[in-house]
């Protein structure tokens, strides 16, 4: 009887933690390649930067930025025309002695509290409007890559008229609220001293889905 036979020695395991499942993941070390693993050596020594995630949708945002400008436009045209085209008119009757239920119609919208406050509502409205259109496509990420050392990725979100704007952001700085599995239109990523969430639509691809599960698409429980 050999010594082999005699003993069984246990399979070495090594223990990685895959933040994207918010579990702990035990794999042999002959299965150290596979679609839900990736090994953390290899993630510090990366020698070049590695295109993660890439999502295409200039032309879109070039039509959100001009519906945005539009609508502005349209709104404080609106706004001004009311502020000046409404006359102040008193009332046919007098108010004392109808119902209320016929109140309504006396009263005088070309006074000067009414012409305001309309013309402030159709500005803000195109205000609000036109703030969104402009914020919402910085919001949107357009790719995502590892820089080279894996310490830090690099955004390159949307900016109007389909422009770009890059940021660099170390891992520890920035956390993914959900994973991959769990999200079905978009991916929230919260960064360190930033407002709103970094949107990745899931329309997009994902080049190296193991390599971001274990990075950026990472669970940071201190945000």
């Amino acid at each position: 009887m050999s010594i082999s036979s005699k003993f069984s020695w246990p399979t070495i395991k090594r223990v990685v933690l895959c933040k994207s499942s918010v579990c702990f993941q035990y794999k042999p070390l002959s299965k150290i390649v596979s679609s839900n693993y990736f090994p953390t050596e290899k993630i510090t020594s990366l020698k070049k930067d590695t295109l993660l995630y890439s999502l295409e949708k200039t032309k879109l945002i070039r039509y959100l930025t001009i519906y945005g400008i539009a609508q502005f436009g349209i709104c404080t045209v609106l706004g001004l025309n009311i502020f000046m085209s409404l006359k102040d008119t008193k009332p046919s009757r007098d108010t004392g002695t109808q119902s209320n239920e016929k109140s309504w119609r006396d009263v005088n919208l070309g006074a000067s509290k009414h012409r305001i406050i309309a013309s402030l509502a159709c500005f803000s409205l195109g205000f609000l409007t036109a703030f969104i259109c402009y914020s919402l496509p910085s919001r949107i990420v357009k790719t995502v890559t590892l820089c080279k050392g894996g310490n830090v990725a690099s955004f390159v979100t949307y900016g109007p008229f389909g422009k770009t704007i890059q940021l660099k952001v170390p891992l520890q700085q920035m956390s993914c609220m959900m994973t991959r599995e769990q999200a079905k239109s978009y991916l929230p990523i919260k960064i360190k001293n930033r407002w709103f969430y970094y949107l990745l639509d899931c329309k997009g691809e994902f080049h190296q889905p193991a390599l971001f599960d274990v990075t950026v698409g990472a669970r940071n429980w201190k945000f």
